[in-house]
């Protein structure tokens, strides 16, 4: 009994949570308020989030029971951990309620009064809490402390996590060197901890950001990595960078490995407890395919059961672009295009700005040159021709693309396009 805790602690930087949880379930039942029973209820809670082995709401319980045990024992860095782990339950729930309400304890805490690594994990909770919210400027400024201390302390999983936030945010503002150089140390560190979950997601956002790029080859490297260990460990992230890789292989025309790596995301999608944001990066990445692969009558109504799934609210940053695109070319079909420009929504990621200005200029205003202007500048400031590749891929095709040369890839195209006026 006396080694089943650190060993269940030891399994669970391993990403074995399954494992994690039947070697809790030989401890006493999690009551009272000590340091052991804190910290097993900790690992129980972020065990059944990460590989979400029960439902929403027994997940939620859990990090509620772990945050209250903490709490009662007075345990500063024990309590920290506890509420980063509530607040990422809470964006899963789309509870915006409680992040905000974590996100407002977090700026609370008087950090003089905290040893190094609680201090670490303020700047860690507030990152996480800004970047969920839309504060995305104030989310690299918190992850950018937190690395910082983290390194002198020398937590090197923790800082791995903050890394990977500060690349997250960096690549929503559009700042693309600087993230990549975060995500590279990033999984540099988890190489170091061992810990593959952190791995995945790291590669995985890294993967993300080459493909709208435009960096095929290097983005390839890191899907490949990524699925070859999401399959091997089953986290809670496979579905989302299976789609990411179904992306890349359709907009560079492999649509039979595209359909392979969408059906395994549809098996994962379909596991309970179902995830929204999986069930709608599937049906974004089956319509996509159904585009690229010119069978548009066979997408609509896809596209209205994602609409209906996921209403106003996308589910991700990395979906949302797509999303909208959706909406906009349901819109077109069934009214023949459109009376006047539609609403602009709210994006946090740049990309998902350029995607949606892109399908509008391919819909709508194609005679407005100042629109157009516009659209490629933004493309030219954050190197996102990849993103607009991908449309074109799909067949959304602005206006401004010129015909394609002999031997001339789709990016190479849309840099072309995008240069042209900048020469």
């Amino acid at each position: 009994r006396v080694l089943r805790l650190p060993l269940a602690e030891a399994l669970a930087a391993q990403g074995k949570h399954k494992t994690v949880l039947a070697e809790l379930q030989h401890l006493s039942p999690v009551h009272e308020a000590t340091v052991d029973h804190t910290k097993a209820a900790f690992l129980e809670a972020d065990s059944m989030h990460r590989a979400c082995l029960t439902s929403r709401a027994g997940v939620r319980e859990a990090s509620e029971r772990a945050v209250r045990l903490a709490r009662e024992l007075g345990h500063p860095f024990l309590l920290l951990k506890a509420l980063q782990l509530r607040a990422e339950v809470a964006v899963d729930e789309q509870d915006d309620e409680t992040v905000n309400d974590i996100a407002a304890q977090y700026d609370i805490i008087d950090n003089s009064n905290l040893d190094a690594e609680s201090r670490a994990f303020v700047y860690m909770g507030r990152g996480y809490c800004h970047m969920e919210s839309g504060r995305t400027e104030a989310a690299v400024n918190a992850f950018s402390a937190a690395s910082h201390v983290l390194e002198q302390v020398g937590l090197t999983f923790e800082q791995c996590r903050s890394l990977n936030g500060l690349g997250i945010c960096l690549t929503r503002l559009g700042r693309s060197k600087e993230a990549i150089i975060a995500f590279h140390r990033a999984i540099e560190l988890a190489l170091r901890s061992g810990h593959p979950a952190t791995m995945i997601s790291c590669q995985g956002n890294l993967a993300s950001l080459y493909f709208d790029l435009g960096d095929f080859l290097n983005a390839q490297v890191q899907y490949d990595n990524v699925v070859n260990l999401a399959m091997k460990y089953e986290f809670r992230w496979v579905t989302c960078w299976l789609c990411g890789a179904a992306r890349l292989e359709t907009t560079k025309g492999n649509l039979s490995r595209a359909q392979d790596l969408i059906d395994r995301a549809c098996r994962f999608a379909e596991r309970e407890p179902k995830s929204l944001k999986d069930l709608a990066a599937t049906l974004t990445m089956q319509i996509d395919w159904l585009l690229a692969a010119n069978n548009p009558d066979r997408a609509w109504p896809l596209i209205k059961e994602s609409i209906s799934l996921v209403g106003r609210n996308s589910p991700s940053i990395f979906d949302a672009g797509s999303h909208e695109r959706h909406r906009l070319l349901m819109h077109s079909h069934e009214r023949a295009g459109f009376a006047s420009l539609p609403q602009r929504p709210h994006f946090r990621y740049l990309a998902d700005d350029i995607e949606y200005d892109v399908t509008i200029n391919s819909l709508f205003l194609q005679h407005v040159d100042a629109f157009s202007k516009r659209t490629k500048d933004c493309v030219i400031r954050t190197g996102f021709y990849g993103r607009v590749a991908g449309l074109v891929a799909l067949g959304i095709t602005p206006p401004w693309l010129p015909t394609p040369e002999p031997d001339e890839s789709i990016v190479q195209r849309v840099v072309r396009a995008c240069r042209s006026d900048h020469q």
